[in-house]
């Protein structure tokens, strides 16, 4: 008991008023030992769910890494892209050995060390804050930005540039871990009065951060829906018209951000309902864990709706798939295609076209393709 207090890193109130314990990793209880495949807890469907997200997750950014690389210049959609990325990738890393390490946990010993085990509940969680934290805050500046370069493009052209969102993002990178430090230090921290300080706070700063900014990226793109409602019976050209085609594409992609702050926000009012009004904690805790369960998903899922939001709503990836697709569709295509078709049609291809040559015909010096086939039907008549 003692080391599963010192894995969690919180206790009593804590732990059942967090979603910690969602993503920590407990030392192994080997259950299925001698159950070979016929572990009730490997067949899970949320276990076989996640395993399966492992290779999807990968995919997906590997497409979006190599489709990035094909859009040149500052363009703010792909250091957004980048930089999101930079982080879903070290986590998604510990998501999947998590994910492999539970499912050898059921069958053997992994950790033989507390304390290892300990220091990958602490990175996992630091790193999983960190995404839930930049990728509401990226997001948010984007709409923003691009609300305010379609509502007054010519004062924010003046302000911003491709080395101005460099800068946001590597600026958004330092803060980070400032933001997510409470909840990685209780990890580490021996001070009674420092950690019972860390406990305290471990849960109110970062889902108050992930609130505060859910609510002002909800608020952007309202206001972002009314401008663009508003300017809709309006002729824009040029710039303009540029800009609200990215701005609509950019709300698109938000949508579903949007929806994936659900589960955090509602975790954030239970935890401030429970601060003011304890005597009501049992009807809190009920929501707590309800949300929970989203949240775990959502960290699951987060990389792949991320993925599939920047596929379809924003256009350079969406047209870099669209390529994918045809280039893979046109292989199948000549794979199954008969060979004395696919030999027919490399000849035609390889046919050379002969130069035009000058002749009489009825008297007159006429210029004519040296081979009837080679001109169109409707026009053959009238060359002959």
């Amino acid at each position: 008991m003692i080391v599963q207090e010192q894995v969690l890193g919180l206790d009593g109130i804590e732990r059942q008023t967090s979603c910690n314990e969602s993503l920590i990793l407990l030392p192994s209880s080997g259950v299925c030992r001698n159950l070979g495949w016929h572990c009730p807890q490997l067949h899970d469907p949320f276990m076989i769910l996640y395993l399966l997200f492992i290779f999807i997750r990968w995919a997906f950014s590997a497409f979006i890494i190599v489709s990035s690389q094909t859009i040149v210049g500052h363009d703010i959609i792909k250091y957004f892209t980048l930089n999101l990325l930079a982080i879903c990738i070290p986590c998604d890393l510990f998501l999947a050995a998590r994910q492999c390490i539970t499912v050898a946990q059921l069958y053997c010993t992994v950790f033989y060390s507390s304390q290892t085990l300990l220091l990958f509940n602490a990175f996992l969680q630091l790193l999983s804050d960190a995404v839930a934290f930049q990728y509401r805050a990226m997001s948010l500046f984007v709409v923003f930005t691009m609300y305010m370069l379609f509502v007054f493009p010519l004062r924010m052209q003046q302000f911003l540039s491709g080395r101005t969102y460099k800068y946001y993002f590597i600026s958004m990178h330092m803060l980070t871990p400032f933001a997510c430090a409470p909840r990685f230090l209780v990890y580490f921290v021996k001070s009674p009065t420092v950690l019972a300080i860390l406990r305290r706070y471990s849960s109110i700063v970062p889902y108050s951060a992930f609130f505060i900014i859910s609510i002002f990226l909800f608020f952007i793109t309202i206001l972002a829906i009314f401008a663009l409602v508003r300017h809709h019976t309006t002729n824009v050209e040029g710039a303009t018209k540029r800009e609200r085609k990215n701005l609509i594409s950019f709300l698109i992609y938000c949508v579903p951000l949007n929806l994936m702050n659900i589960p955090t926000c509602a975790s954030a009012i239970a935890l401030l309902l429970h601060h003011i009004l304890p005597q009501h904690m049992v009807s809190v805790l009920l929501h707590i864990r309800f949300s929970c369960a989203g949240e775990q998903f959502i960290i699951q899922a987060r990389t792949i709706i991320i993925a599939i939001c920047t596929i379809v709503a924003l256009a350079p990836y969406r047209r870099a798939f669209t390529r994918l697709a045809h280039r893979k569709r046109d292989t199948q295509t000549k794979q199954f295609m008969p060979a004395s078709t696919t030999s027919k049609r490399m000849s035609s291809d390889r046919r050379p076209t002969l130069p035009a040559t000058r002749r009489r015909v009825f008297g007159a010096n006429t210029s004519l393709v040296a081979t009837t086939n080679q001109i169109p039907l409707h026009r053959r008549s009238f060359a002959q």
